[in-house]
């Protein structure tokens, strides 16, 4: 499932149930706000709480075509001076990652379709390897939960 609160407070109640049977979450900060980046713990705290026991936390830094992007440049004798508008490195994404015990981390742009499909595919990946989580979803037959089959291919694009 793919639920999208955009961090936004007044979606945090709603939330808490659409954890329920998750096997995988994926939690996405904007590289370009560090108050985004400053809300991950809760969100972490709150997937831990909510979902399956083990199961596989993917964290994600969004808008890494900002990251690309000048906001000011200004030319201070031969120098030239660029800023981007990016407010925390993939560093500390990395390190949050890891401090939180997530099967992987990556930067992606929905702009650009830079990395888009990356955290899907490893967060699917570490789940079917993973025999006793997988034995967890046996237990839990929600009508609403999505499951996944095998089809005629990966489309070649989003469909956004």
């Amino acid at each position: 499932m793919l639920f999208d609160t955009a961090g936004q407070e007044r979606f945090r109640t709603l939330s808490t149930s659409f954890y329920r049977g998750a096997l995988g979450v994926i939690i996405v900060y904007d590289i370009s706000s560090r108050a985004s980046f400053l809300s991950l713990n809760k969100w972490f705290e709150e997937a831990r709480h909510n979902s399956v026991e083990g199961a596989k936390l993917y964290l994600v830094g969004s808008k890494l075509d900002k990251a690309e992007q000048p906001l000011s440049s200004s030319t201070e004798g031969a120098n030239i001076l660029q800023t981007s508008a990016r407010e925390v490195t993939t560093e500390e994404g990395q390190a949050l990652a890891e401090r939180w015990g997530c099967c992987g981390f990556c930067e992606v742009s929905a702009k650009t379709g830079d990395n888009s499909r990356k955290p899907f595919i490893e967060v699917v990946d570490q789940i079917v390897q993973d025999a006793e989580l997988m034995s967890k979803n046996l237990l839990v037959r929600d009508p609403g939960t999505l499951r996944i089959r095998e089809g005629k291919g990966i489309l070649p694009s989003c469909l956004c």
